[in-house]
């Protein structure tokens, strides 16, 4: 009896030391994320893409090439903790640079549009149907940082919304600026910085 509540208690120690690295390892792939990457620029027929350059699948892949080897060659009292290390290591390589790879803002003459997650979360807007853009760039204590949009549609096309965009979408101002002022859009920048 005394030996089964030992494996029960390993058990669930295991489980919430797995629970802790993974969410490690994302806020790994988001620290890599949160350097100032200069995107790179894909030319459209009509506009362009900014997507992460290589460098930053690179060094995502790095960072979990790391961990496996840390796994392999780590000799931790238990083996649980080594294959949890490759574990890691090959689902931030997997996972992380996938999720990069496939974050995409896209500017043309006539919208904009975003993928984020693996492009399951995907918007796009017609300049046409919007009365103003506004971008929020949120700033927290301890790093945290993120960019929303609010979009404003025209009176009779519905109400506005604020949607989370990758950090890639600070590098299209301009662009924005420019396609979506030509067609009578406003567009606002703001900071919110609250701590």
């Amino acid at each position: 009896m005394r030996g089964e509540s030992r494996s029960v208690r390993s058990l669930v120690l295991d489980g919430l030391v797995a629970a802790g690295a993974s969410a490690a390892a994302a806020w790994v792939v988001d620290v890599v994320l949160a350097i100032h990457w200069t995107p790179r620029v894909v030319g459209l027929e009509d506009g362009e893409a900014l997507v992460y350059p290589s460098a930053t699948l690179w060094a995502i892949a790095g960072v979990g090439g790391a961990l496996v080897v840390a796994g392999l060659r780590l000799g931790f009292e238990r083996q649980f903790h080594n294959w949890l290390f490759v574990g890691l290591g090959i689902g931030v390589a997997a996972l992380g640079t996938t999720f990069a790879a496939c974050e995409r803002v896209e500017i043309t003459s006539d919208r904009f549009a975003v993928r984020r997650w693996w492009g399951l979360e995907s918007r796009a807007w017609r300049y046409e149907d919007l009365d103003a853009i506004n971008v929020v760039s949120h700033h927290r204590r301890r790093g945290n940082h993120w960019i929303t949009v609010k979009v404003e549609p025209k009176p009779v096309a519905g109400s506005s919304e604020e949607v989370r965009v990758p950090r890639l979408f600070a590098d299209a101002q301009l662009a924005l600026q420019t396609a979506a002022r030509s067609k009578d859009v406003r567009v606002g920048w703001a900071m919110d910085s609250r701590r």
